[in-house]
């Protein structure tokens, strides 16, 4: 950003990408539509919402694992890079949230008004936002494609598993189905992006289990003193992938959590299944 720059944008792209700026209208945007609006609509700004929760835990996870440094003005030299109305932040800059989160919602907002010819242009604040990142000197260009790829495919994730297990059905704008197993699957992913995003910050050490395990997967065995030999060969292959970190030391557990609530849920539904219908009538002769 050290040579396209201008003085009017100096002055607007601080302005743009400071989100404390469209607290308030996007707060009074949010209220109007869940009090004056249709059923159906309160069910989508319901999704919106968590959609960009679930973006946003996706961008810090990645943030913390990946650990790339933003541009410093120190290291580049005069003339590197310029911080225009803004402070570099403490967390690790790929991928910029910033895009992650707007490139999910606009694209959340255009996959349901895909048939209008001007909803293209509903990218169009995500794209500027995206841009004033770089503009102020606190991302590189990748951080921002990064974040809209990413952000595009929460996105996708989402309107998959929406698509194929729907928590809710509207038909005419009204409601004509509610799914268990939708429900169920949503709160495992939920969940566990959830658990990968907070375990990354590294809010916690290591519990002195959690150390002993860990030691058991520097050396891996057939057995151990207290435990089989799993525990330790899941903490390797996870370590191998996100290194000797808190992260990779719980990861394990994170996704087998994940795996026997889906797995739970499935056996419940099997035995009753037949629990509404009431116990079974006799035979007639």
């Amino acid at each position: 950003n050290g040579t396209l720059h201008h003085p009017v944008l100096d002055v607007v792209m601080p302005f743009i990408t400071d989100f404390g700026h469209f607290k308030i209208p996007i707060v009074a945007a949010v209220a109007i539509i869940l009090w004056l609006g249709p059923p159906e609509r309160r069910w989508r700004l319901l999704q919106l919402v968590l959609l960009v929760l679930m973006a946003d835990m996706t961008g810090g996870f990645l943030k913390e694992w990946l650990d790339v440094a933003r541009p410093s003005p120190a290291e580049l030299g005069e003339g590197g890079v310029r911080l225009v109305g803004s402070r570099l932040g403490k967390s690790a800059a790929f991928p910029s949230n910033h895009a992650v989160n707007m490139f999910a919602a606009c694209g959340f907002l255009w996959w349901h008004l895909r048939h209008h010819r001007w909803s293209p242009l509903l990218f169009v604040p995500a794209v500027v936002i995206a841009w004033s990142r770089v503009y102020v000197g606190v991302h590189w260009p990748s951080d921002v494609v990064g974040g809209a790829i990413v952000g595009l495919g929460v996105l996708a994730g989402f309107l998959a598993m929406d698509r194929r297990l729907p928590i809710l059905t509207y038909r005419d704008g009204r409601r004509v189905a509610f799914s268990l197993t939708g429900l169920t699957v949503f709160f495992a992913v939920f969940v566990t992006i959830f658990r990968l995003s907070y375990v990354a910050q590294e809010y916690v050490d290591l519990a002195s289990e959690e150390a002993q395990y860990w030691s058991w997967s520097r050396q891996l065995d057939w057995s151990y003193y207290s435990k089989p030999p799993l525990i330790a060969y899941s903490i390797r292959l996870f370590c191998e992938i996100f290194g000797d970190t808190p992260l990779g030391v719980r990861s394990g557990a994170i996704a087998m959590s994940a795996v026997v609530m889906v797995i739970t849920w499935s056996l419940a539904k099997g035995l009753f299944a037949g629990a509404r219908s009431g116990p079974a009538r006799p035979a007639s002769r």
